[in-house]
């Protein structure tokens, strides 16, 4: 990728698809690194809400510019051009849900990015931060700024995902034949008799 405003803005003025993707599905604006060069593609139309689109369909990589993206600077700009903060992947992550960086994680959340949507396996960004996180700023910046602010809407929305998970896979293992399901006991007069 080219990080030169100038060699982009020469792109721009020559009619370069300033969409057009490289060859892992990568479109300019996803591989910059530059604030300057971010700016122009936007100026020029690039699609701030596009995502990736994986050669081969194994790879199933849809992540879109906000995810892609380590710098806060450009998540600022994609988010005032209009991209969706909360726009999830085929996994059903999103920006907040992929990231380890303390400055990205401010930028998203002083963005507006939700913290309770739920990916497809239950989780939203508070269980993947304190599950796979391992910048310790991070994972001390959501526990000691960002939970506080949501926890009486996480604690309940936690518990109920976690019996979910939980629940989940108990019938996966049940239908591998990993768990047999026990018939449920039969309630006679007897199960109500006082122990006294």
């Amino acid at each position: 990728m080219i990080d030169s405003p100038k060699a982009i803005k020469i792109l721009i003025d020559a009619g370069f698809d300033i969409d057009t993707r490289d060859l892992a599905g990568y479109t300019p604006l996803m591989k910059t690194n530059s604030q300057e060069v971010a700016q122009l593609l936007i100026d020029a139309g690039a699609d701030v809400n596009a995502t990736c689109i994986s050669p081969t369909p194994a790879q199933q990589n849809t992540d879109t510019v906000l995810m892609i993206t380590e710098s806060p600077d450009i998540v600022r700009l994609l988010v005032k051009a209009g991209a969706n903060i909360d726009a999830q992947n085929i996994m059903g992550d999103t920006a907040l849900m992929n990231t380890e960086s303390l400055e990205k994680i401010i930028a998203l959340i002083n963005c507006g990015a939700d913290p309770y949507i739920e990916n497809q396996f239950g989780w939203n960004a508070f269980n993947m931060i304190r599950e796979y996180c391992t910048d310790h700023d991070a994972i001390e910046y959501y526990l000691k700024e960002i939970e506080p602010r949501y926890a009486p809407k996480l604690s309940a929305s936690a518990t109920k995902n976690e019996l979910g998970n939980v629940q989940k896979q108990i019938n996966a293992c049940i239908e591998k034949g990993l768990l047999i399901q026990a018939p449920k006991p039969a309630l006679t007069n007897d199960s109500f008799t006082d122990n006294q």
